[in-house]
């Protein structure tokens, strides 16, 4: 089992190049690497699958904390295998807690002016009181661009003025996850928690 198994992989990683790419391939990509009879590729999803809701739960029952591990872990898990850039928000309660996640654009420099409205529309129907944007950098570099640093400013200034508080973006990286908040893009020093409010 043991020799099987160091197969596998081996065959695994020569065709996907790494371990963050076999757990983001597709199911076909998956079954096409099987030989007839293989039944490891169905094992590999649901065990992929169990993972990433395991991941889920532990973040929607605890208060959002952008700098949690396991927060970057359920979060690289929503941007894994895409291949173009997109825009999550993810908007909290009064206690800090996760409400809904929704992806509101596709990417590119200037998403703000085409998602902003679309962002705050869904922002005020759930009664958010905090936002958390992240989106991904297809290229796998995490440094924010000076559009990101813009754009956010940006956000956060109209969220300021709808009484909701923008706590931080992040980017998306191959390796890395990248905070605006601790760089002060958000105009204010970096807050590690979402504040709890009475």
């Amino acid at each position: 089992m043991g020799d099987e198994a160091g197969m596998l992989a081996t065959r695994l990683m020569f065709r996907f190049g790494s371990i963050a790419a076999i757990m983001s391939a597709k199911a076909e990509a998956l079954r096409a690497c099987a030989t007839p009879g293989e039944t490891w590729p169905d094992k590999l999803l649901a065990i992929r699958s169990l993972v990433r809701s395991g991941l889920d739960e532990s973040v929607r029952r605890s208060p959002l904390d952008t700098t949690d591990e396991r927060f970057h872990e359920w979060l690289r898990g929503q941007f894994m295998g895409l291949r173009e850039e997109r825009l999550m928000a993810m908007f909290g309660d009064a206690r800090g807690m996760l409400i809904r996640s929704d992806w509101i654009a596709l990417g590119g420099e200037h998403w703000v002016l085409a998602s902003a409205r679309s962002l705050f529309h869904q922002a005020l129907a759930c009664d958010a009181k905090f936002i958390v944007l992240a989106h991904n950098h297809p290229s796998g570099v995490a440094s924010p661009s000076m559009d990101d640093v813009r754009s956010t400013r940006r956000v956060a200034d109209l969220a300021h003025a709808l009484g909701i508080e923008l706590t931080d973006h992040l980017v998306v990286g191959a390796s890395e996850i990248q905070s605006l908040a601790a760089i002060g893009a958000l105009g204010k020093p970096h807050v590690h928690r979402v504040a709890r409010r009475a």
